[in-house]
């Protein structure tokens, strides 16, 4: 220790004041991951000439909180790191459609609209096919009209209330 330098004095006193390694070892992260995650802070102190900082400084930085949040939510990344989220968003979105992972609204639409159709053709042949051909009787053949229909309702309820979510 230098006791020329007040800074070795004050870290040697205080115990809320860490070495990386110290933090490394209370965190469960290596000495360089901490050197990373704390460039450009700086530090509370030193002790035998390396940098020392107060745990309640650094702590949320350390854990990666506040780079989670700032990395996850673009309203508080600066302007050069928001261009760049959004770019590698764009980026992203670019390859998962090409990989046939996404695909536009669009084509969803008229997928549903397909299937739709065929389930509602089908929901229609019922009472018909059941009485041409298992000789179903009219009391049956209305039941099933009358099932087939609130099938039908309860589908275009569904995909009015989902349209009604998204606007």
């Amino acid at each position: 220790m230098n006791p020329g330098n007040s800074g070795d004095l004050v870290a040697d006193r205080d115990p809320q004041l860490y070495s990386l390694s110290q933090l490394g070892d209370a965190f469960g992260l290596t000495r360089q991951t901490v050197a990373k995650r704390l460039k450009g802070v700086g530090s509370a102190g030193e002790r035998a000439g390396h940098p020392v900082y107060r745990l309640a400084d650094v702590h949320l930085i350390v854990a990666g909180i506040d780079e989670a949040e700032r990395a996850t939510d673009p309203s508080r990344m600066n302007p050069t790191q928001r261009l760049k989220h959004y770019d590698a968003e764009a980026a992203r979105l670019k390859y998962e459609k090409q990989a046939g992972l996404l695909c536009e609204a669009r084509e969803v639409r008229e997928t549903s609209a397909a299937v739709l159709k065929a389930i509602a053709e089908a929901c229609q042949a019922y009472p018909d096919v059941a009485e041409r051909d298992h000789g179903a009787t009219s009391e049956v053949s209305e039941l099933l009209v009358r099932h087939c229909d609130n099938l039908q309702r309860i589908c275009i309820t569904a995909i009015e209330d989902i349209c009604a979510e998204r606007g």
